[in-house]
């Protein structure tokens, strides 16, 4: 009999300091496993020349040894397309690209033009076909590939603002997001050629409201429909840097954000470029953050919870997809809490939670150290 492949996925990576491999001590059993495809977001650039670009409104940089790291921890493929990978430059840009490769690994929705970002990487494993695409919807001006500029693969989102009271102006406005239709005729046309060549079709996207709890932008949604009505088995999202509601769309899941992977000096924020109002780091930098901070460190809960998907292939299809609970503490390595944890039940509580706010009817079950989506098991 044949034993069943396992995808893992994980959310935003950026740990600190020169010893990267210490992050991930707790996921190296699972995502070396040799039945397993592993796949994870990397957030900021790995470059040797820091000069920061003046296009970007914050800078973040990974160890040099961060790819490397990231090989030995199992990672197989990696996500490179988001808001910081331009931070410092398109040199940085492309070196950081070319350090992925030489480290073993895939990097996927980026590249030197917009040809090379939208290429779809596939890969095999246990006989099973993978293709894997990948956009940023968060994009500072000008870091999207075009046919002569290297970028990331764009999905867009557009907004439109309608007023609840036009005639009294300073009222609260209603703000609507889209899809940008030249984005998403490109994702359309790019999933369907994978789904022809593929068994199993993944979708990477960075994409949401950053550490603003549970709501998710109107977009998101759009374009997840889109992609699965197109052929995409699986979408793993990421960026918001807190847990966001899993949605089940057609059997399929939507894991609108895997929250936080690994990110060193998680409560640092002295080396951060803060807006001049202080009172900022207070309620954890962004204005947007909606929940309080947690006594004695300087981010919401929802910065330190996050998830690890598992999507268990059989017969060339997805079986079943379920969540793994992790948990980033003051010191690094991020754990894999066991069930009856407060770390374990604050992950499930919130996944709960907020998929209620957001009215969602996704079923969370308990499954060993795991939660289960059981609406996502095949033949159900």
């Amino acid at each position: 009999m044949t034993a069943d492949t396992i995808l893992y996925g994980v959310g935003d990576m950026m740990p600190s300091g020169t010893q990267p491999d210490i992050h991930f001590e707790n996921m190296k059993n699972l995502l070396s496993d040799k039945n397993a495809l592993s796949f994870g977001q990397l957030e900021g650039v790995i470059s040797n020349e820091l000069v920061p670009s003046n296009a970007s409104p914050s800078h973040c940089a990974c160890d040099i040894t961060l790819a490397t790291a990231m090989k030995r921890a199992g990672f197989d493929i990696v996500s490179f397309a988001g808001n910081h990978s331009l931070d410092f430059g398109p040199k940085s840009f492309l070196e950081s690209i070319e350090r992925i490769w030489e480290a073993g690994l895939v990097p996927v929705g980026v590249g030197k033009d917009e040809g090379e970002a939208r290429t779809i990487r596939y890969i095999e494993k246990n006989g099973v076909r993978f293709a894997f695409l990948a956009y940023s919807s968060i994009l500072p001006h000008g870091s999207w590939a075009t046919k002569k500029r290297p970028g990331c693969n764009p999905a867009r989102g557009l907004n439109a603002y309608e007023p609840d009271e036009p005639d009294q102006p300073g009222t609260h406005i209603n703000v609507y997001t889209f899809p940008h239709p030249h984005d998403l005729k490109n994702m359309l046309e790019d999933i369907k050629t994978a789904r022809a060549n593929a068994d199993i079709v993944v979708m990477s996207i960075h994409w949401g409201i950053h550490v603003a709890r549970a709501v998710l932008a109107d977009y998101q949604r759009y374009y997840a429909h889109f992609a699965i009505d197109a052929g995409v088995d699986i979408i793993l999202g990421h960026h918001a840097h807190t847990l966001k509601p899993v949605e089940v769309y057609k059997g399929k899941a939507i894991i609108y954000s895997l929250g936080n992977a690994a990110l060193g000096n998680a409560d640092k924020t002295d080396d951060l470029e803060l807006p001049p109002d202080a009172h900022l780091r207070k309620r954890g930098i962004f204005r947007c953050m909606t929940d309080p901070v947690v006594p004695g460190r300087d981010w919401h809960m929802g910065w330190y919870q996050s998830t690890i998907a598992k999507c268990v292939i059989r017969d060339r299809k997805i079986q079943s997809v379920s969540l793994i609970p992790t948990f980033m503490p003051e010191k690094p390595p991020t754990i894999l809490p066991k069930p009856g944890s407060n770390e374990f039940d604050s992950v499930i509580n919130t996944l709960r939670e907020i998929t209620a706010e957001e009215r969602l009817d996704t079923v969370y079950e308990l499954s060993g150290n795991e939660i289960l989506l059981p609406q996502t098991i095949a033949d159900c």
